[in-house]
């Protein structure tokens, strides 16, 4: 205990703290690999204890969780998967940074070293995290914006960062490159890109997702990692050089070159006041840079005022309590009816299939069909009546008489919120209306079908299915 506590100076505290904490490590990667024995042999045969999960909790107050995570580790960071040896490369992580290094890929963990902090590490988790709530088909459809003819990883990705940061870009376009050694300009570049020689930067790019570039110093070469499918890809420092200056337009000053290579304005930051007290020490730069993701707008619900006075027609229906009980059960059997997933929706609008021409055949069909039931139930005045009184109750918000109404009945206007619906009045429905909904339902499910089957995305294809579900809603009708 003594030769551990008496310490001559900070470098010898350090040297003999990190030998623990490293050691720590390997111990837990020892522990690991211990109890696969106990799970894959039959040590544990004259212990008396029925596994090595009861044996570890009987033992050494080791629960289940801890037992897993232990496993995990050795299976992740062992030498060959199976060892009681740490792999070279993860060796002074300390068993923290391991136990949230588990939750990345292989490809992620590769670029990190010991150099970064739990905090740092947690970072980068929190990219990937955030990069695993995209889906794929969210990435395909995401506007690319102006396509960039770019060789690389490495230059798409350093391409954005300087949009993103562009006072890296001022620094880098001040570098010079007349006169200047090349092993120097590479000194630069690393400086700027790099302070610390290890660093990781991550971008988001629309169409693509989140690559990191990964830095380890000028004797490694650059590394860039595309988070969601796992490619990796090597870049020299001299390619990289080359990358970044063929990126840059030619200009007077650093900011024209920034507008011409990205079309847009410089931003310009606003000097900051003088402080009236002193200053707060700067933090420490992180090793870890996030992606700047543009925030998608947020759409304010507009809320349409309705005016005081009410048209008699319209004060009698809403003044009726049981057609307001009506509304909100008929609303429910709907919305059960027809259960809306957004992401099924958006799939099966994006994969459709159908023509224009066939649509109109089918609207015609309906029609028809539709036309003959109304005969043969003697409901053929009721849905002509049905037809007025929804459209008196859809345009009538605005004031206008009846009579004026009855001549725009061609032109149906939008309902406005907190008007009533058609099903609020079941007596002027047709009377096989329940028939009409279950056969629109049955429809609409074999076109989502179809469309799962073709796998088709294209936009006339949309607009046709679209169409045809149209149709059949209006046979309900």
């Amino acid at each position: 205990m003594n030769d551990i506590t008496a310490f001559q100076t900070y470098g010898e505290y350090k040297q003999i703290l990190d030998r623990e904490l490293q050691e720590s490590a390997e111990g837990f990667v020892r522990i690991g690999y211990l109890l696969k024995q106990a799970r894959d042999t039959d040590i544990l045969k004259e212990s008396g204890y029925k596994n090595y999960v009861e044996f570890a909790q009987a033992e050494y107050n080791i629960d289940k969780t801890m037992v897993s995570r232990f496993i995990r580790i050795n299976d992740k960071f062992a030498e060959n998967g199976n060892s009681d040896q740490l792999q070279e490369q993860f060796r002074g992580f300390g068993y923290a940074k391991l136990t949230l290094m588990l939750q990345l890929p292989d490809e992620v963990n590769n670029i990190l070293t010991p150099d970064f902090s739990k905090s740092e590490i947690q970072a980068v988790k929190e990219e990937l995290d955030a990069e695993n709530k995209v889906s794929d088909l969210e990435v395909m459809m995401e506007e690319k914006g102006v396509e960039v003819n770019l060789d690389s990883m490495f230059a798409k990705a350093m391409h954005k960062l300087l949009q993103d940061e562009p006072e890296k870009y001022v620094e880098l376009f001040k570098v010079p490159t007349v006169g200047t050694g090349h092993d120097t300009i590479i000194k630069l570049v690393s400086n700027i890109l790099a302070p610390s020689g290890i660093k990781v930067d991550t971008v988001r790019i629309p169409g693509i997702g989140r690559l990191m570039i990964s830095y380890k110093g000028t004797e490694h070469d650059i590394e860039t990692v595309n988070v969601r499918s796992g490619e990796k890809e090597s870049c020299t420092w001299e390619k990289a050089v080359e990358d970044i200056m063929s990126m840059m337009v030619l200009a007077d000053s650093p900011e024209e070159s920034w507008e011409e290579t990205y079309g847009d304005l410089f931003p310009r930051k606003e000097e900051p006041k003088k402080p009236e007290v002193a200053p707060v020490q700067p933090k420490k730069e992180s090793k870890v840079t996030k992606a700047k993701v543009e925030e998608k707008p947020k759409t304010e619900k507009k809320v349409i005022k309705t005016e005081e006075s009410v048209p008699k027609q319209q004060e009698n229906v809403i003044e009726s309590q049981e057609t307001v009980h009506k509304q909100q059960e008929n609303a429910q059997i709907l919305e059960t009816a027809v259960p809306i997933n957004e992401p099924e929706v958006l799939e099966m609008m994006l994969e459709v299939e159908g023509t224009a021409e066939t649509q109109q055949n089918q609207e015609l069909a309906a029609e028809n069909a539709a036309e003959e039931r109304r005969a043969e139930d003697g409901k053929t005045s009721e849905g002509s009546d049905f037809a007025d009184a929804g459209k008196m109750v859809e345009d009538d918000h605005d004031g206008k008489n009846t009579e004026t109404v009855k001549e725009a009945a061609g032109q149906q206007e939008p309902q406005l919120p907190g008007q009533m619906s058609v099903v609020d009045y079941p007596e002027i429905l047709p009377a096989d209306y329940e028939e009409r909904w279950i056969h629109f339902q049955e429809k609409v499910s074999e076109l989502y079908d179809k469309a799962v089957r073709q796998n088709s995305r294209d936009a006339g294809e949309v607009r046709a299915i679209c169409e045809e579900v149209v149709g059949h809603l209006a046979e309900v009708i």
